[in-house]
């Protein structure tokens, strides 16, 4: 995914514009909003980082700052209470993330399906990988239950992934890559979890030993494996759950 620039700089350039609909709201200050927006994204990531260590609920205002670099009276200055740290950091973090997913959307589902999928894959984890803490709490968020970040930040980006997923299937099955009865919402649902869990058994060593899914492979041997699975799948057509019945 080469269409812009990847990594924090490409969040960056969302910031200004939440940052501003949040003020709006009343959910930021405009002590923040008047930050540079590399700083509004060190103070974000500090409440996202102590959160992830704590939980949402029990996060330490002091700790947030000593990570943030700032005074303490700073961030109320900037948030107005501590509830609302997280509340905010969770619902800017998840916003960036979904748009500079989507910015891509296009870009991949216009590949043809095998390399549409590897690409996904093998793209989607270096993206992750430059989002580092973002990462870490992302997935403190996704794997630990906890239903309000949950809520906050994991459906949202979940969402997007599924809807990148469906889009390539869509524009695949356009160009007669896909047989005509495959149940395309059931597909992008099944190639979303096979995705998901080979992209975090990489970036999250630990789950391989659950998912065996590198088991000692690379990434992009793995991911031209799935998407050549998935292809050959699709282009039978039998991947309705009905397929089996007589």
């Amino acid at each position: 995914m080469d269409g812009g620039e990847s990594g924090p700089g490409a969040l960056l350039r969302h910031l200004p514009e939440k940052v501003l609909e949040l003020e709006g709201r009343g959910a930021l200050t405009r002590t923040f909003r008047r930050l540079d927006p590399e700083r509004q994204m060190e103070v974000l990531v500090a409440v996202l980082a102590e959160a992830a260590s704590t939980g949402p609920r029990e996060v330490n205002v002091r700790a947030i700052a000593r990570r943030a670099g700032v005074a303490v009276g700073s961030l109320y200055q900037y948030f107005g209470d501590r509830r609302s740290m997280v509340a905010v950091a969770a619902e800017i973090a998840s916003g960036l993330l979904v748009a500079d997913l989507l910015q891509y959307r296009d870009e991949v589902a216009a590949l043809p399906l095998r390399e549409a999928l590897v690409a996904y894959v093998c793209a989607g984890v270096e993206w992750s990988q430059s989002q580092a803490e973002l990462l870490r709490f992302f997935a403190g968020a996704a794997y630990q239950g906890d239903v309000w970040l949950g809520g906050r930040i994991v459906a949202p980006v979940v969402d997007a992934l599924l809807g990148m997923v469906r889009a390539i299937l869509v524009a695949a099955r356009a160009r007669g890559e896909i047989a005509s009865g495959v149940d395309l919402e059931t597909a992008a649902r099944y190639v979303h979890a096979l995705t998901l869990t080979l992209g975090d058994s990489y970036l999250l060593p630990h789950l391989d030993v659950y998912f065996r899914q590198l088991d000692g492979a690379t990434l992009a041997e793995r991911a031209t494996t799935l998407a050549e699975f998935v292809t050959i799948a699709l282009q039978s057509g039998e991947t309705d759950a009905s397929s089996g019945e007589e």
